[in-house]
């Protein structure tokens, strides 16, 4: 798993979540697209740190599109919880 990639995506991800989309969509992004809901999973599986001070103002955007509010600045645990957002886990 390339990680910067992975990081990458996750980026850019918040910010198509930031401009409304929702885990459906895709992103496109130089010639490309990143799809909003591998991004998050594969964040949620393989990034465990948290994110650089500089990137949690996308965090931020996306979590108040959402109307929830950031409880870590780690990279999975905010991939997670927007999953469970988009996708409620029913028992």
């Amino acid at each position: 798993m390339d990680l910067e990639r992975t990081h990458n995506s996750l980026m850019t991800a918040l910010g198509g979540i930031a401009a409304g989309m929702d885990h459906t969509g895709s992103v496109r992004t130089y010639g490309a697209s990143v799809k909003i809901f591998g991004a998050l999973n594969n964040a949620a599986m393989y990034l465990p740190e948290p994110f650089h001070a500089d990137d949690l103002d996308i965090v931020d955007k996306a979590f108040d599109r959402l109307v929830l509010k950031r409880t870590s600045d780690r990279k999975n645990e905010v991939a997670l919880a927007l999953l469970n957002h988009f996708v409620p886990v029913t028992a």
